[in-house]
């Protein structure tokens, strides 16, 4: 048998090798996307008739007027992806001990990565694979460079097919896309290759729609010896080498099997509580409106008036015998209505959250933070191999971002930090994949609630942790960013003036307007920072001379206020005595200050223990 990435095949022969391996695969996974297509539906609530560009929006009128009244598993999808999106996490380089030259380059490495991420607003993007993932078990993005960018894209997981037998063991060496683009995209990509394009035929699906989309098939075979070919119908748009460890993409699988690739998503986890739920439900919704309608009973002979039973407030009814008796049923045992609670809460617990948390409550007693805050760590610990799940895809998009942007020529990047942002040259910040090892680190430690945030800061400010203007940097609250801005201002100043100098190697020197004090203490601790990583002794050197310069700018700062208030004469501070005042008795020394020998009045005795008096007793 011949396969797509052996040499031999080119043109029409290896655009249709291509087509039968990806057709092959996918009727052998019929019955997957048939899962897919049914945990879609349940989160969505609606009937969906299938994934294609044609199918996905057509849906049954009935299935819009006979939807679940409790989604379980959409409220969990929702619930779930809320809590993972709420810890921001970035990418870290990491590099070995004591060369102070790689952790720069490695530091703006970090830099430059979370910037790439942070223009494809992958805030976004996170959110929708997490949600992928939950719903299909697979969550993807696909890492490719357009315009002279890396750009990061989402995929949807029922586009990506794999072989099962090739990813047993989880790691496939051949993956493959298909996806549906429209015919004037695919001439302005191609523009060579127009003509051919045009002899393409749309798949039987659109035959009898107003659109032109095309079925494109992208094939990926990995490691040495690997090719990279996409097509479609019988032309060959892309054939080239790919000798890449891996295809351009990254994925989060939401619970792996023991056994291949595909993995275990929350709606499966789910669907037997919601069908068991959907039943329940429905024999409640019937018996309600069977048995829970109120009525009379009404004696033979006892000569009642049905006319005079209406609904009208306080009417007479005028009967002989006995009177009408109201009856209100009873539509279900109270057991099935505890039965219902249980299959909700028993959701909750297969989510890994409380149901408390879903619906923004606090549990009773919980009243203090540091309390919720124990709780939330509990609640955290049935996610700890989701939230592992979710670094490594975190960490697979970062590896992706630096094999793509070291592919592009002259390609700057703008690194990103909490201060502003910075343009890299890739070429003067890349290391080699042996110098440096990625780590996911969370973008802050502090809770993300504005009230929890606060307890957390007052309480490492009451503790000596940090200072007034830490604290107040440390809010992060942007309804008070110009507040905060003018209180931080000065320490927001000494911390670029030192990355400058550790940059250029320059002196920058400290300006009589600024917080002095603070600098020398902010300058001090940069000094030592930059002694454990070994930094070089220019930029030690220069971050001396700051640190003395600041030191000799506060001392004759100090000096001349000492001087200036030992020149102020003493009426000056004191003031004239007030007109009107009594002066003081005759023998008596007028108001003031002793003189330099500061002898007592004659007459008076001396004071114990004052200089010449002798001892005291």
């Amino acid at each position: 048998m011949v396969f797509w990435w052996e040499k031999d095949l080119t043109g029409k022969q290896l655009a249709a090798r291509v087509k039968d391996t990806q057709n092959g695969i996918e009727f052998a996974q019929y019955e997957r996307l048939q899962d897919s297509l049914l945990y879609a539906s349940l989160y969505g609530n609606v009937e969906m008739s299938g994934f294609g560009p044609h199918e996905y929006a057509l849906s049954s009128l009935r299935s819009r007027f006979d939807k679940m009244s409790v989604n379980l598993i959409h409220n969990m999808v929702d619930t779930v992806a809320a809590k993972l999106c709420a810890p921001r996490i970035k990418p870290a380089v990491l590099t070995e001990d004591g060369d102070y030259l790689l952790q720069r380059r490695a530091k703006k490495l970090g830099d430059a990565i979370y910037g790439v991420m942070y223009e494809n607003d992958f805030v976004r993007l996170d959110s929708n694979v997490i949600k992928d993932a939950a719903i299909f078990g697979m969550g993807y993005v696909k890492v490719v460079q357009e315009d002279g960018k890396v750009c990061i894209e989402r995929v949807l997981p029922t586009e990506i097919f794999v072989d099962n037998a090739e990813a047993m063991y989880g790691k496939p060496p051949c993956m493959y896309q298909v996806r549906h683009v429209s015919r004037d995209a695919l001439r302005g990509a191609f523009p060579k290759l127009a003509a051919e394009i045009d002899q393409v035929e749309v798949d039987a699906f659109a035959q009898n729609s107003n659109s032109d989309v095309l079925k494109v098939i992208e094939a990926w075979k990995v490691g040495k010896g690997g090719r990279h070919v996409m097509t479609v119908g019988d032309v060959v748009l892309v054939d080239e080498k790919f000798n890449k460890p891996s295809a351009p993409f990254a994925w989060f699988s939401w619970n792996p099997r023991t056994v291949g690739f595909y993995a275990e998503g929350l709606a499966e986890q789910l669907i037997p509580l919601q069908v068991e739920l959907n039943k329940l439900l429905r024999r409640v919704q019937i018996s309600q409106h069977l048995m829970s309608v109120p009525y009379l009973l009404v004696e033979n002979g006892s000569k009642v008036n049905r006319a005079q039973l209406t609904n009208e407030v306080g009417h007479v009814v005028n009967f002989t015998g006995r009177p009408p008796t109201p009856v209100v049923g009873q539509a279900m045992h109270p057991e099935v209505y505890q039965h219902i609670d249980r299959i909700i809460r028993w959701a909750y617990e297969v989510a890994g959250i409380s149901q408390l948390s879903a619906q923004s409550k606090k549990p009773a007693g919980l009243d203090s933070e540091p309390a919720l805050r124990t709780f939330h760590d509990f609640e955290s610990e049935r996610f700890q191999l989701v939230n592992e799940m979710h670094e490594q895809f975190v960490l697979q998009l970062a590896r992706l971002i630096v094999q793509t942007a070291r592919e592009i020529p002259n390609y700057t990047a703008r690194g990103i930090n909490k201060q502003f942002f910075q343009s890299f040259s890739w070429k003067d910040i890349d290391l080699k994949d042996s110098e440096f090892v990625l780590k996911i680190h969370p973008t802050s430690m502090l809770p993300t609630t504005p009230s929890a945030r606060i307890q957390k800061v007052m309480e490492m400010f009451e503790r000596g942790m940090v200072t007034p203007v830490e604290a107040m940097e440390l809010l992060e609250f942007p309804d008070t960013d110009s507040i905060v801005a003018k209180k931080t201002v000065q320490l927001t100043l000494v911390k670029q003036q030192l990355g400058k100098m550790e940059e250029t190697g320059k002196l920058i020197v400290p300006e009589p307007f600024q917080d002095l004090q603070l600098c020398l203490s902010e300058a001090t601790a940069y000094y030592g920072m930059l002694k454990v990583r070994n930094a070089p002794e220019s930029v030690l050197s220069v971050v001396r001379k700051f640190i003395r310069a600041c030191d000799e700018k506060l001392s004759a700062v100090t000096e001349a206020a000492q001087g200036a208030m030992q020149n102020v004469p003493v009426s000056a501070t004191l003031g004239a005595i007030p007109a009107g005042l009594p002066t003081a008795p005759a023998g008596l020394p007028p108001p003031g200050p002793a003189g330099a020998s500061g002898a007592l009045p004659p007459g008076l005795p001396p004071i114990p223990g004052a200089p010449g008096a002798g001892p005291i007793g």
